[in-house]
């Protein structure tokens, strides 16, 4: 009947009203959520930062960066050994290079932990390149989520060539991130460690100011200071990493608690 269909239709239209309210309310409540972590995360990272000026003061403060300093040095100077054969591979590699720069360059640059950049980077895939496999990152997608990202000191189209492949899944990508921390410097920070490919000579690199130090040039002092940047990164990528857990599990919260909330609301306008 007439009568009945525009009830209907006035049901279906509370109905769109209600998703509407509830779509709002619940992007204001994660907009919220995200700007409190971002202050916390500020926060943190000073605290911890300030936490690790005052231990370099300290004895336990100081056997630790001289520990680091000893691991470092050993392992810039050593020299290239037929039993060692992968590690040399792995200083040469221009795949290696390549992500350990970008590893550099998200935590110094963006202020982002690697789980908000893996996380960024699927959802890119997601938005832009949903025709493919989602947990594929083709080199288009690659180029574009480090262009929207401004980050623009790195050569994609060279990393896709060395890999020899037209697209990498983002288990592989983080695997191979994770080799770069064995190998070419700790995560996070601004110093990376390989064999420059032109003089095949060892090199410590400044991502963030492009200082390089070469093998023949390196003094304890500076050696010195990288040591203490490992160590002080080391602290901000646990506080950043912390941060992004405490940050998701709040979000699927507000998420799950909204669900049932618009739930219950949809259930009282069609009765």
């Amino acid at each position: 009947s007439i009568t009945s269909s525009i009830q209907e239709s006035n049901i279906l239209k509370r109905k769109k009203q209600q998703e509407d309210i509830n779509s709002a309310d619940l992007e204001n409540l994660l907009n919220e959520s995200r700007r409190k972590f971002l202050l916390l995360e500020e926060k943190e990272v000073k605290e911890a930062n300030q936490k690790f000026v005052a231990l370099l003061k300290t004895k336990k403060g100081k056997e630790r960066v001289q520990k680091e300093f000893s691991v470092l040095k050993r392992s810039f100077f050593q020299r290239p050994v037929e039993i060692h054969e992968y590690r040399e591979q792995m200083l040469q590699s221009q795949v290696n290079i390549f992500l350990s720069v970008l590893d550099g360059i998200v935590l110094n640059t963006l202020k982002l932990s690697m789980d908000d950049f893996f996380q960024n980077l699927s959802r890119t895939i997601i938005m832009h390149f949903n025709n493919g496999d989602p947990s594929l990152v083709n080199r288009e997608a690659f180029h574009h989520f480090l262009n929207e990202s401004n980050i623009l000191d790195v050569n994609v189209d060279n990393f896709y060539e060395e890999l020899a492949l037209d697209a990498i899944s983002l288990t592989e990508l983080k695997q191979r991130f994770q080799l770069t921390y064995q190998y070419n410097g700790v995560e996070g920070c601004r110093w990376k460690m390989f064999v420059d490919p032109n003089t095949k000579v060892m090199l410590f690199y400044d991502v963030m100011s492009k200082e390089t130090v070469y093998e023949n040039k390196m003094i304890s002092k500076k050696l010195l200071s990288i040591a203490k940047e490992n160590l002080r990164v080391t602290e901000e990528v646990c506080v950043r990493r912390s941060i992004f857990r405490r940050r998701e599990e709040e979000r699927m919260q507000i998420i799950q608690t909204h669900l049932a909330i618009f739930s219950e609301n949809v259930q009282s306008v069609t009765t």
